[in-house]
């Protein structure tokens, strides 16, 4: 009788699926037999593994990046073949451009704790009484760290501050805190070329003395602006300001009798960006983004740097990265950084620190003029294998730019 049933049940399925698939059947099963008449035999275990609605994925990407796929999404695959699926998670937090910065800077604060292990803590524990130290953007941040060091070292401290209010503020804390009543405010506003000039001229005419110049006031504007002269604010700021500050301060500079310096503060975000002379005011940068404009910028700072040790032989020069440090900038121009890593940043005094070190130690003098700093150490101005490094004509074309530009604004 059972025998009979059985005839009875694969003749059904013999009218249904005809003889051809009634082996498949009989496999497979009545459930999954549309499976395998849509995929054939050779895939049906990976519909039956993967299900059919991720089918697709697994005849694209294969069964071994199935679980990639799945957990990073069809767009992010080339991201994880690329970088992994450890760093997958660093790449979706700041992107591929960034990626890179992360791995080679990191974004934690055992950053700087690592690197301090090896600090010569007699490196600064120096008297700069009877020294005179410029510093851009001195009312917040590490501008303002910088100050403070140096001023609670006996060092006359001229801040330059674009806000007359805040820039006060800042001095009186600086002079309160550190005793020091050598503390003077210059007002200058570091996007108009002019007005550079006008400062500078002024300061070396009245036979100010000045040892150490620290370049580090910037900006971040992330919509794309003109100044009153028609620059775009970012490089204003950033580069032909500092450029413009810079060399009409070099004669003062070079009359100091107590080895003079020039620190420019930049960025690693400089790493991912090669220089671009013929788009200096990001007219071709579109849609325009700001972070990778204030990279560029960040990246002229170095070559610039590199320059001026050549010409100015006198004069140590050299340029640094902080590290990623909780500072007003960060927050203002980075919100989404600032977010998602403000309990991992650095403080802006660990910022500070390697700028202090080039301002003031006898360590850092023992470093050739031109580098780049990060945690008192010179680094490579270049990932790995990468695509940023400019010819020697291009850096030439870059200064050769900035001082045609800065001419028609002199004083």
């Amino acid at each position: 009788m059972l025998h009979l049933t059985c005839i009875f049940c694969l003749s059904d399925l013999v009218k249904k699926f005809g003889v051809a698939q009634c082996d498949l059947v009989k496999k497979f099963g009545v459930a999954q037999c549309d499976l395998v008449k849509k995929f054939g035999v050779a895939q049906c275990d990976l519909v039956k593994k993967f299900g059919v609605a991720q089918h697709d994925l697994v005849k694209k990407f294969g069964v071994v990046q199935c679980d990639l796929v799945k957990r990073f999404e069809v767009a992010q695959r080339d991201l994880v073949k690329k970088f992994g699926v450890a760093q997958c998670d660093l790449i979706k937090k700041f992107g591929v451009a960034q990626c890179d910065l992360v791995k080679k800077f990191g974004v934690a604060q055992s950053g700087y704790n690592s690197a301090s292990k090896n600090f010569n803590k007699a490196d600064m524990e120096i008297d700069v009484t009877g020294r005179s130290y410029m510093i851009t953007g001195a009312n917040s941040g590490i501008g303002k760290c910088t100050a403070l060091a140096i001023a609670q070292r006996g060092g006359t401290v001229h801040m330059v501050c674009r806000d007359p209010m805040r820039g006060e503020e800042a001095r009186k804390e600086i002079e309160e805190k550190s005793g020091n009543k050598n503390i003077f405010l210059h007002l200058l506003d570091m996007s108009k070329p002019k007005d550079i000039f006008r400062f500078a001229q002024k300061f070396q005419s009245d036979g100010q003395q000045l040892d150490v110049l620290v370049n580090n006031a910037g900006c971040m504007v992330n919509k794309r602006e003109l100044t009153e002269d028609g620059f775009e604010k970012n490089f204003a700021t950033n580069t032909l300001g500092t450029h413009i500050l810079t060399t009409a301060l070099i004669p003062v500079l070079e009359r100091s009798q107590s080895s003079p310096r020039v620190v420019i503060v930049t960025s690693g975000g400089m790493l991912v960006q090669k220089l671009d002379v013929k788009d200096l005011q990001f007219e071709r940068m579109n849609p325009f983004d700001g972070t990778m404009a204030y990279a560029q910028n960040k990246r002229q700072q170095v070559i610039m740097t590199e320059q001026y040790a050549q010409k100015y032989p006198k004069v140590h020069i050299s340029t640094m990265h902080p590290g990623w440090a909780d500072t007003p900038a960060v927050r203002s121009s980075m919100p989404g950084f600032y977010e998602k890593m403000k309990d991992k940043l650095r403080t802006a005094e660990e910022g500070a620190d390697t700028l202090i070190w080039l301002a003031i130690s006898d360590a850092a003098l023992k470093q050739p003029s031109g580098l780049f700093f990060q945690d008192r150490v010179p680094v490579s101005q270049h990932l790995p294998l990468a695509w940023t490094k400019a010819t020697p004509q291009q850096h030439k074309d870059l200064m050769d730019k900035l001082d045609e530009l800065s001419k028609p604004h002199m004083i």
